[in-house]
């Protein structure tokens, strides 16, 4: 097991698969921890993060949408514009696409 285990943290580091934490004192990437048994989660403990879940998802979906559609919440306010613009992840050439919301 601390072969398998060791092999894995190798791979992870190789392929550079981190995660970040903003305004973490450590530093800004770490490492992706990934231990090789599954953690078990009884059903009614996942029916509940199952939902939590689905709706962060539809909530990033209809941000998506906006901000990449009519930026409804940067015109009134509750973004601000240089938060959206300002990051160099904002794909400039989806501007304006039409990006489906609907659940399926």
């Amino acid at each position: 097991m601390a072969q398998r285990q060791a092999l894995l943290a190798r791979q992870i580091q190789e392929n550079g698969v981190t995660y970040n934490v903003h305004a973490d004192p450590k530093g800004a990437d770490r490492p992706w921890e990934l231990g090789l048994l599954p953690h078990v989660i009884p059903a009614d403990e996942w029916q509940w993060l199952s939902a939590g879940i689905a709706q962060r998802a539809r909530l990033l979906n209809a941000l998506l949408a906006d901000l990449y559609g009519p930026q409804r919440l940067i015109r009134e306010g509750l973004l601000p514009a240089e938060l959206v613009f300002g990051h160099n992840n904002f794909l400039w050439p989806c501007e304006g696409i039409e990006l489906s919301t609907s659940e399926r």
